[in-house]
């Protein structure tokens, strides 16, 4: 069948780390993407869809910021449009391993002449509305902070789970699909 032309996140992994992309049309046998990076190999590549779904690709053509993948198996692309799958979507986000620092102004932690004490932190994952970090200060339920890392503009969150010295934060203000592909 024919492609279908969709506006859709998608996610590339391969060796070299996962990469975001919007995928433009697809059909049973492959995809069109629009990517933000330069890709490295893509040898054992998969691509992963919102629904949970993920299915091996090859490169077929690659022109300035678009590339077209073969999947190595037929996509429902039905299910892949409506979002279907189970676990339930997520929102799009990467694994990643960034140094970072966070800032924490509440209660007795405090820094350096009573401003908020800034902590090195890790950056373990990143999508649009949030990231999972590795600190080494307890933090509290809805405890707000700044989270910042080189080329990312500090971006206020707010603690919502823990999971011993892991939290997830949400941001107050989301990145567009753009902007958390440049990032990541």
């Amino acid at each position: 069948p024919r492609a279908r032309v969709l506006i859709r996140p998608a996610k590339l992994m391969c060796a070299a780390g996962e990469f975001v992309a919007v995928m433009r049309d697809i059909s049973v046998r492959g995809v069109r993407l629009k990517t933000f990076h330069r890709l490295p190999a893509l040898d054992g590549a998969l691509l992963a869809f919102p629904s949970g779904d993920a299915l091996a690709v090859e490169l077929v053509w690659a022109k300035a910021d678009q590339i077209g993948l073969r999947f190595a198996a037929e996509c429902n692309i039905d299910r892949v449009i409506a979002g279907d799958g189970a676990p339930p979507p997520r929102p799009l986000r990467v694994d990643l391993n960034l140094p970072g620092r966070l800032e924490i102004a509440v209660g007795f932690l405090r820094g350096p002449a009573g401003g908020p004490l800034s902590v090195a932190i890790r950056i373990d994952n990143l999508s649009g509305q949030g990231a999972r970090i590795t600190s080494p200060v307890a933090l509290a339920q809805d405890q707000a902070v700044r989270l910042s890392t080189p080329g990312m503009a500090p971006i206020c969150a707010h603690m919502r789970w823990r999971q011993e010295n892991r939290y997830g934060l949400a941001f107050d203000e989301t990145f567009t699909l753009s902007e958390f592909a440049r990032l990541a």
